[in-house]
C-alpha cells in the first residue's frame, strides 16, 4: 500500500480541576474556538464538541501522525491561558479520558456530546464519567479517578 489509510475516532472527555464550575455559559463558545483552532493544527478533524461548567467532551477523527496527548495537552494550554487573560482562576484536571469511536457509533457520540446540558440535569460529571469507563471496560480504582 503506498499510503496510510485511517480511521481512529476518539472521544475525549476531562474536567476542570476538582471539577469546579468555572466555565461559565457566556465563554463557552470562545472556549470551543480555541479547542478546535488547536485541534485543526494537527490537522484533526472536530466531529463535536460540547461540555458544562466543569467539563468538556470532544470527539476528533486522529490522523495516522497525530498523538493524542498533544492535542489534549496544547488544548488544556490555550483555553487555560485564555481563561487567564480573561482574569479567571482557571485550571484542568491533570488527566483525561480518551475513548475509541467506531465508525457505526459517530452519530450517537455527536449528538450525546452536543446534548450535555440534557444529559447533565439527570447526572453529574462524575457518575457519568465512571459510565463511561465502565461502558469502555477500562479497569479503574475509584479512589483515584479524580485525583
Amino acid at each position: 500500500m503506498s499510503g496510510s489509510l485511517v480511521s481512529n475516532h476518539v472521544h475525549i472527555v476531562f474536567s476542570t480541576r476538582k471539577r469546579a464550575e468555572l466555565i461559565r455559559s457566556d465563554h463557552m463558545q470562545a472556549i470551543i474556538a480555541q479547542m478546535v483552532d488547536v485541534i485543526e493544527k494537527y490537522h484533526c478533524p472536530v466531529r463535536a464538541i460540547g461540555g458544562t461548567s466543569n467539563h468538556m467532551h470532544i470527539l476528533i477523527s486522529l490522523n495516522q501522525e497525530c498523538r493524542l496527548s498533544y492535542v489534549v495537552r496544547d488544548v488544556k494550554v490555550a483555553t487555560s491561558h485564555w481563561m487567564h487573560e480573561q482574569g479567571l482562576n482557571f485550571e484542568w484536571q491533570a488527566g483525561y479520558g480518551a475513548f475509541s469511536v467506531g465508525q457505526r457509533e459517530l452519530g450517537l457520540v455527536t449528538n450525546y456530546i452536543r446534548a450535555q446540558d440534557i444529559h447533565h440535569a439527570r447526572f453529574t460529571f462524575d457518575e457519568e464519567f465512571i459510565k463511561m469507563l465502565r461502558h469502555a471496560q477500562i479497569d479503574f480504582n475509584p479512589e483515584y479517578v479524580f485525583g
